[in-house]
């Protein structure tokens, strides 16, 4: 693994004199610093190289312009090997894939740190789906960050078995049960890292809803006395979205078509 950071350069709302400044100052960054213009709207910078960084952010700051900085673990394929679980999502597809609309309501925000994001929804009724978006997809991302996976998928990880996984109906058509998808969610949430073993820049991630307001800087170690021998877990507070896999266990609908790995997670050794 290694540390990404990343720079946001704006080029709007600029005057003549910090447009020139914010293009001379860009195109003067040493050679390793990755530049991309998003649309002639901002210049993302990225680099690799914790020295470079360093040179780049100095050289960013003294330019005086509006300039926003990260940084994020980026995971190699040993990261992954090595890994206890692994976040797993779906096929990005149509809108029109959730018939009703109404299916899905805004929950608030958390009441300890205030944060809201797309998935703190609640589901007012049963999912309707349309089929038809969906082609040979066999693993989609819903609105609320559930998975919508074929039942024959399902099968094969009762067969492993995935302890911790919940299949719910959907419909389909006419409003009826789907012989073909079903929805799934984790038993189990775990929003935030254990505390002892995962190191964060910042605030860190809130006990709660897991927002992350800090980098994670490593690994995301997930509380063995939170996990317990399940093999499916839900880092969103409502156990729908945000799901990740034991490795072993996912390797049963990894060629799945539409399943996408994401980052990994260990378990605490204690």
């Amino acid at each position: 693994m290694h540390q990404l950071w990343t720079f946001t350069v704006p080029r709007t709302g600029l005057s003549a004199a910090d447009a020139a400044r914010a293009s001379h100052v860009v195109a003067s960054l040493p050679a390793p610093a990755v530049v991309t213009d998003i649309a002639g709207l901002l210049w993302l910078v990225d680099v690799h190289d914790p020295q470079v960084a360093e040179d780049v952010a100095g050289a960013l700051r003294e330019s005086r312009l509006a300039v926003t900085a990260g940084v994020q673990t980026v995971y190699d394929a040993e990261d992954r090997a090595a890994a206890d679980f692994i976040g797993i999502s779906g096929a990005d597809v149509d809108l029109r894939l959730v018939r009703d609309g109404e299916v899905f309501s805004p929950d608030p925000p958390c009441p300890r740190c205030g944060y809201h994001d797309a998935f703190d929804v609640v589901r007012n009724g049963p999912l309707w789906i349309d089929e038809s978006v969906l082609g040979d997809t066999e693993v989609a991302n819903l609105p609320n960050g559930q998975l919508l996976m074929t039942r024959e998928l399902t099968v094969r990880l009762e067969r492993v078995p995935a302890r911790g996984l919940v299949v719910e109906d959907v419909l389909s058509g006419r409003r009826r049960i789907s012989d073909r998808f079903v929805a799934v969610r984790a038993e189990v949430s775990v929003p935030a890292p254990c505390p002892v073993h995962t190191t964060t820049l910042g605030d860190g991630y809130c006990s709660l809803c897991g927002a992350a307001h800090g980098a994670l800087e490593g690994h995301f170690w997930l509380p063995r006395s939170a996990v317990g021998e399940v093999d499916v877990v839900s880092r969103h507070p409502h156990k729908a979205a945000m799901l990740l896999m034991r490795r072993s266990v996912l390797d049963a609908v990894g060629d799945a078509r539409g399943l996408r790995r994401g980052d990994p997670a260990m378990v605490c050794p204690d």
